[in-house]
């Protein structure tokens, strides 16, 4: 007998949500705050006022919080990846360390494939703050990075075989991550940790004068998916960022599994 309306068909089964392992619990909210207040004065953003800055901040990252997952509050300032930098590098500890960089990668014009300035300063449009979601396993290395052990992308080229076997990379886990995080909170984004972020975190914790040794990415290098896969100096690589004793380094890798080498996830506020 033929179906009489759409009611009477079988439905599909609802696609189940991947978990989340993101470690449950609150960051301190004020301490936080204050600290990006001071990092938004070092910056020299126009138009500050301690005040209403402050209550800003406040709201944004409690809002950030009420999802229940730990991590690092941060925001991201609406100025240049090298502004940022600078800022940062001016509240190194005199013990630590100029940052280091893969020019051939990390300069603008450096060369042919080397990062523009205009994929250097992609970021939000106005200040935005982001929690940076610590991971729930126990890795040993920085919190914020996840999917380690884990092949970044399908890549298949002359140089490496990065996924041999083509298992689940780095940006299929992020991106079920991300779809499980816009469906089970409402009003939530999720994206990547990326070189700006970076560069704030380091801020943030030089204002804070955390040691060296202990700085954000001081253990293990979190890949920027955001600045994609590219041949360099013949090589196909992909950029990656950590900390050596307080000293920021940029760098690459050819994004094969590695046990220290992850991604970051970023929770950030809908603007709807």
């Amino acid at each position: 007998m033929p179906l009489t309306s759409l009611e009477s068909a079988p439905q599909p089964l609802p696609v189940p949500l991947k978990p989340l392992d993101f470690r449950i619990g609150t960051p301190d909210v004020a301490e936080a705050t204050g600290v990006a207040n001071q990092a938004m004065y070092e910056l020299g953003l126009d138009g500050f006022d301690t005040d209403k800055n402050l209550k800003e901040l406040a709201d944004a990252f409690n809002a950030l919080t009420t999802p229940g997952y730990d991590g690092r509050l941060h925001f991201l300032p609406d100025v240049p990846f090298a502004h940022i930098l600078q800022t940062a590098e001016g509240k190194r500890q005199d013990s630590v360390a100029e940052v280091w960089a893969y020019h051939n990668l990390w300069t603008s014009g450096t060369k042919k494939n080397s990062y523009t300035k205009a994929e250097l300063n992609t970021g939000p449009a106005g200040h935005v703050a982001r929690l940076a979601l610590f991971n729930s396993q126990n890795t040993g290395y920085d919190p914020i990075l996840h999917s380690l052990n884990v092949p970044f992308d399908n890549y298949k080229g002359d140089q490496t075989d990065v996924n041999p076997d083509s298992v689940p990379t780095q940006l299929d886990e992020f991106k079920e991550d991300r779809q499980t995080v816009v469906t089970r909170h409402e009003g939530y984004t999720l994206d990547y940790v990326d070189h700006r972020a970076f560069a704030m975190m380091a801020l943030m914790d030089r204002i804070r004068g955390v040691e060296p040794k202990y700085q954000i990415l001081s253990q293990g290098f979190m890949r920027i998916p955001k600045l994609g896969r590219r041949t360099v100096d013949g090589v196909s690589v992909v950029g990656h960022v950590y900390s050596v004793v307080g000293r920021l380094r940029f760098d690459r890798s050819r994004g094969g599994a590695h046990q220290n080498g992850g991604v970051g996830r970023s929770m950030g506020l809908s603007e709807a």
